[in-house]
Formats: structure tokens, sequence, C-alpha cells
């Protein structure tokens, strides 16, 4: 790309006209040090001491469509979330089959208490009874 003469002197033009075609020197940049240090061995160990790159966390556009890899990546990423679903939805099942035994465990303790109740109660009733007729005479 044909590089202008306003970004070599930056004074001599308006802001908005600068801001308005920007250049990517970044991009530019970079590929000139990859290019420089695989043919000079002093600048690889430069290189080496710069911070990494980070990694992007989304894919740009163009990767996106011609990458093997980015389509894969893609894949596993909906993979993985189809895995997560579907362990999340194993665990709830696990948790309802639980709560319902336990559901179930506790109303047969309830109706057992229900007969030990009713088999108890009509010797009590008839003691009940008795007081209430002797008090009554008194």
């Amino acid at each position: 790309t044909e590089e202008l003469d306003v970004y070599k002197n930056p004074g001599t033009t308006t802001l908005r006209s600068v801001l308005k075609y920007p250049v990517r020197n970044s991009q530019a940049n970079s590929s000139q040090v990859t290019f420089e240090s695989q043919n000079d061995p002093e600048k690889q160990s430069d290189s080496s001491l710069l911070p990494p790159k980070k990694k992007r966390k989304t894919l740009t556009f163009a990767r996106l469509l011609t990458n093997e890899e980015s389509w894969r990546q893609l894949k596993e990423a909906s993979e993985e979330a189809e895995r997560k679903i579907a362990e999340t939805k194993r665990k709830k099942e696990i948790t309802a089959q639980k709560k319902a035994a336990r559901e179930l465990d506790l109303a047969q303790k309830k109706e057992e208490c229900a007969r030990k109740i009713l088999q108890i109660m009509p010797s009590y009733f008839v003691l009940d009874l008795f007081i209430y007729v002797v008090l009554l005479a008194v």
C-alpha cells in the first residue's frame, strides 16, 4: 500500500482527514519485524524479549470463512456447549429422582405413623369417654 506524506508529517493536515483514512501501522510493522527477524538472528533475541501478543477472543470474519482451524474451533465450542447442556439436564433429572424418592419415603413414614395412631387411638378414646362419663356423674 502507498503511504501518504500526511502520515509522515502529521502536523500538516487536519485531524479530521487523518481519522477519515486511518493506516494500520501495527500490521505493517509486525510483518516487517517478522521478516527482518527471520533474516537477522540478533533481532530474533530482541523479539523474544517483547511480551507475547494477547490472543483474540473473537475470530476475524476473513479467518472465520477461510481457515479450517477456525471451523474446527467453532465445532468444538458448539459440541462443548451441547455437552454442558446435556450434563446439566442429566444432573437435574438425578436431583428430581432423588427428591421424588425422598418425598415417597416421607409419605410412607407419615402413613405408618397415622396407622399406629389409629391402632392406639380407640383405647385412648374409650379411656377419654370413661373419664368424661365419670366427670358428668360427679
